[in-house]
């Protein structure tokens, strides 16, 4: 029986992404028991989502007393995280922090962070898939939903004043909640997204919009290149490195992300509108392999498999 921690009451992509997990390994025959991180309900192992909820020694200690293994997820949107987070996540009392991409696997790394890591990627639903909805002209989405400067607003910005022949949505924080089935159908109802963001720890929204058969640009950069490449997307060459935060605005994620390059964004989405119907059909044909290799039941059997892998080492000590 495994004691899954989270954010059960919130739409946060933390808690989205739990309760993917959750459904998942129940699925599979797991005895799930699932509650928020104000209590403590005791089992042989804790999954913590994420492990900086625990804040403190204290009380990754105080969650020790009640599982034989403390097993959490961490991530890190820039290329290094602050002292006390990599502190935190040295705990010895943590047998294992799974991560979702290389690239936060390599800033955690960087970090110090000396504990055991597994990087095993987040899912897609098998919900998102090409719908075939007509709409008019050539549309282009973006999701932009929470730190405007690490998802490229800026930029955004730049080529809605470029190319006044697409018609531009950007998906904001303000913007009504939408379930999986509405997402899908919204999702449908574009050509192309672009993955804007300068950092992040694994960007969902690409991956849905490849599973849906968009057409997806992004900035060749960071997470995103676990499963965006040269044959089922566009990718655009970064400029640079920047700071996410300056002066210790946020002392946990004090890493580079990168500097995009406009000149090269305006040189790939018009090179994309030049071969949109050839991208358009490769998108479609790519979206199955996605889907299947990235079903949220194969990341819950990952899942279990790094768990074992713990638990058989501790017995053979």
């Amino acid at each position: 029986m495994i004691t899954y921690y989270y954010l059960s009451k919130s739409n946060c992509s933390y808690s989205i992404v739990a309760k993917h997990h959750i459904n998942s390994l129940k699925k599979l025959g797991y005895e799930i028991v699932e509650t928020d991180i104000t209590r403590i309900i005791p089992n042989e192992v804790a999954l913590i989502h994420p492990l900086s909820f625990l804040r403190n020694d204290k009380g990754i200690e105080n969650f020790a007393k009640y599982h034989s293994y403390l097993v959490g997820f961490q991530t890190s949107d820039t290329e290094r995280i602050g002292q006390n987070w990599a502190g935190l996540l040295n705990n010895p009392k943590i047998k294992l922090i799974i991560t979702p991409s290389t690239y936060s696997a390599t800033a955690l790394r960087n970090s110090g962070v000396v504990n055991r890591i597994k990087v095993i990627p987040h899912g897609v639903s098998k919900k998102f898939r090409p719908l075939n909805i007509y709409h008019k002209g050539i549309r282009a989405l973006t999701f932009i939903q929470h730190n405007p400067f690490r998802k490229g607003k800026d930029i955004f910005r730049k080529l809605v004043d470029k190319f006044p022949e697409i018609d531009f949505k950007v998906k904001g924080p303000n913007d009504r909640w939408m379930t999986e089935t509405e997402l899908v159908k919204f999702y449908n109802t574009f050509d192309i997204y672009l993955a804007l963001q300068r950092g992040g720890s694994f960007e969902m929204n690409p991956l849905e919009a490849l599973a849906c058969g968009l057409v997806v640009i992004s900035n060749a950069y960071g997470c995103v290149l676990d499963y965006l490449n040269e044959k089922n997307s566009v990718l655009v060459p970064i400029k640079g490195k920047v700071k996410l935060f300056e002066n210790g605005v946020n002392p946990n994620e004090i890493g580079d992300v990168c500097e995009p390059d406009v000149d090269k964004w305006y040189e790939k989405l018009q090179w994309c509108l030049d071969n949109l119907k050839m991208l358009k059909e490769r998108a479609v044909i790519n979206s199955k392999e996605i889907r299947e290799r990235y079903s949220w039941d194969k990341i819950a059997m990952r899942i279990i498999e790094s768990i074992n892998e713990v638990k058989e080492e501790g017995a053979s000590v």
